[in-house]
């Protein structure tokens, strides 16, 4: 089945790819080095700090959202409040909103404003809808601040998937 595709020579990975996928990987060990909320080590912290939304039968094919809440069981991570990670595997981009998450100040990790990937920089969050908007093949997070004002707890969500531009391809 892999045979064909390993043995074409179109899909023959050229230096640019590697460098992009090594500064890929450099970048997702960055936030994942950047909170302990992504290494929790216990069940209960589990239990207590990892929620999902877009669950349910109105939810998004394709879409992952995941938050990981540093307000329940003392204070792990001295940085964040709240961290929402999305994956979207869909190849169109992806609009998702929760009325839980309206007014908070989330941004886009650091790591990923500075991405060498201009995709992934391209994720948002429009915090007076409560909404993200993730390009398409994306994994965008999002990190509220310790000193921002308190995250209200996720609601049930509503998401409308959104067309999207071509993309840039890697060299």
């Amino acid at each position: 089945l892999m045979r064909p595709l390993l043995a074409d020579p179109a899909l023959q990975a050229a230096p640019g790819h590697i460098e992009a996928a090594r500064l890929h990987f450099r970048e997702m060990l960055q936030i994942r080095g950047s909170s302990p909320l992504f290494r929790l080590r216990t069940a209960e912290d589990v239990q207590a700090r990892l929620a999902f939304l877009n669950t349910g039968p109105e939810q998004i094919p394709g879409l992952i959202v995941m938050t990981l809440d540093d307000r329940a069981g003392g204070d792990l991570d001295p940085n964040n409040e709240l961290i929402v990670v999305l994956f979207n595997a869909d190849a169109r981009a992806v609009s998702f909103a929760d009325a839980g998450l309206q007014g908070l100040a989330l941004a886009l990790h650091p790591t990923l404003a500075a991405s060498a990937d201009p995709v992934a920089q391209g994720a948002s969050f429009d915090s007076a809808r409560g909404a993200f908007t993730v390009p398409g093949r994306t994994a965008a997070g999002f990190v509220l601040p310790q000193t921002a004002s308190e995250p209200a707890t996720a609601s049930a969500a509503t998401a409308t998937p959104l067309p999207v531009p071509p993309t840039a391809t890697l060299p």
